[in-house]
């Protein structure tokens, strides 16, 4: 198994382990392993309560999920994994076709790790597949029609919808849209098309402060009123660490919790009005956001 690890050691967290076990039980192709595994490791009775109510995990739908996966990618090779808090996001290639895999998992409190939620998400093939190996003697705009080209193909074959802009020096060198906003009408987007990417955002945000903690620049046990001095509710910007804010345990009410303001959300601290002078829903690190179920 290759596996290539940011901030390794002690600050790695319970949830590695749980990875590369997973991943073994998927290469298995065991129907059995993976049945115990799951029995083993997954907790079936956990909701979260994130923008809308997501409950884990059905064992049954969980194994099912894992054999097939298992089947279809001929086992999985790790290519990069990134602890945050009680959690691990890795990045996969498959055996079989060399496709790649998106994996997330998060911890509960037990030690070892019983997964209270996880995500595999199939990516859709890198540029690799549409664009040749680039010369160091190509001019920039031969290198730009080739990607106007790759982007058209992608799109074509239903692998890319969204928009498209390089710069250069703040210099705008290619610009473009592709695909569909509405495939069943037929609206194309277009480079002023708003773009909905929900619980995405978090994903870059987990890797990019992964990154960080990695170079020393942050720390995941540090209250974030060190890195948001301005935030209003500085009694619980004391407590709150920046691991709680990633694992979902900090107590802080959701931004859906209130109306919109009816202003402008340009900027980060404008959303403090939505939760931050909210009380606390329960003590840092004690307890992670649930519903019962007559509210999902």
């Amino acid at each position: 198994m290759q596996t290539k690890l940011q901030a390794p050691g002690p600050q790695a967290g319970p949830a590695l382990p749980a990875l590369k076990n997973l991943i073994a039980a998927i290469n298995s192709q065991d129907p059995d392993q993976i049945a115990s595994f799951v029995h083993n490791n997954f907790d079936s009775n956990h909701t979260d309560q994130d923008s809308w109510s997501t409950r884990c995990c059905e064992p049954d739908e969980v194994t099912r999920t894992l054999n097939n996966v298992g089947k279809r990618s001929g086992g999985l090779i790790i290519e990069s994994a990134y602890p945050h808090g009680s959690g691990i996001t890795a990045f996969t290639r498959t055996k079989l076709r060399a496709r790649k895999l998106y994996i997330d998992l998060e911890c509960g409190n037990s030690e070892p790790c019983l997964i209270e939620s996880y995500q595999m998400v199939a990516l859709s093939p890198g540029p690799e597949n549409f664009l040749p190996k680039p010369r160091p003697d190509v001019a920039t705009e031969t290198r730009l029609e080739t990607l106007k080209r790759a982007f058209e193909e992608a799109s074509a074959r239903q692998l890319f919808s969204g928009t498209v802009l390089i710069a250069r020096h703040g210099k705008v060198l290619f610009r473009g849209a592709y695909g569909d906003a509405d495939r069943a009408r037929h609206i194309p987007i277009s480079v002023d098309t708003p773009f909905f990417i929900a619980s995405l955002g978090k994903l870059f945000t987990g890797v990019a402060v992964a990154q960080l903690v990695s170079e020393g620049k942050l720390s995941y046990d540090e209250p974030i009123i060190r890195y948001l001095p301005d935030y209003p509710n500085k009694a619980a910007a004391s407590k709150i660490t920046l691991r709680e804010l990633l694992s979902h345990t900090s107590g802080l009410a959701e931004i859906f919790s209130r109306q919109s303001l009816g202003t402008p959300l340009s900027r980060l601290k404008d959303y403090y009005p939505l939760f931050a002078y909210e009380p606390l829903l329960f003590e840092p690190g004690t307890d992670s956001p649930t519903v019962t179920p007559d509210s999902w």
